[in-house]
């Protein structure tokens, strides 16, 4: 892929491409958030489990780089089939990190989708990925947010654990540490 000229010039000055700073958020504890019927497609079955991170832009001009990595399972009513994330920045969805909507179909940051009527309590997903935020256009604090959704009716949602959470013993089910990672690189 060939470099812009404003890259090419940032990287000649010394300045493109270098990391500014890097910013840590994180879920330690286990979660479990029910979505209700929204507007669509902006909050239709979304729920936040309080995953974010703030970052306060050094250059306004700077883009975010996103990594996610979020343990996550469903309910297994109607087999709760698929999971879904999307992130959101001060509070509205940032669509350069998803996918197309198009014909009724959502555009998101990721999905799992296992799709069997195999028993699914158990089950925990791994949703992860890397997204630019190419427009940062500030340099006031700004907040990164994770949210999911599941499908089915008032699907429930699962952050570090599946629906059925075993304990006991010491040797059932662990509870991970799910984050969202925030790199400020300049341009």
């Amino acid at each position: 892929m060939p470099i812009s000229k404003m890259q090419s010039d940032s990287f000649a000055s010394g300045v493109g491409g270098k990391v500014l700073q890097v910013v840590l958020g994180k879920l330690t504890t286990a979660f479990t958030g029910t979505g209700v019927a929204g507007t669509f497609p902006d909050d239709n079955y979304f729920v936040s489990p309080g995953l974010e991170a703030t970052i306060t832009p050094q250059l306004s001009n700077s883009q975010i780089l996103i990594t996610t990595h979020v343990y996550a399972g469903m309910t297994s009513v109607n087999y709760g089939y698929q999971l879904e994330y999307q992130i959101l920045k001060g509070g509205a969805i940032l669509t350069a990190a998803n996918g197309a909507t198009t014909d009724g179909r959502l555009g998101v940051a990721g999905r799992a989708n296992h799709y069997t009527a195999g028993n699914t309590t158990h089950r925990c997903f791994v949703l992860s990925g890397q997204h630019l935020d190419p427009n940062v256009a500030t340099t006031s604090a700004t907040k990164y947010e994770i949210r999911l959704r599941a499908y089915s009716g008032n699907p429930v949602v699962y952050v570090n654990r599946g629906e059925t959470f075993q304990d006991g013993n010491n040797d059932y089910d662990g509870i991970p540490q799910s984050t969202i990672t925030l790199t400020e690189i300049a341009v």
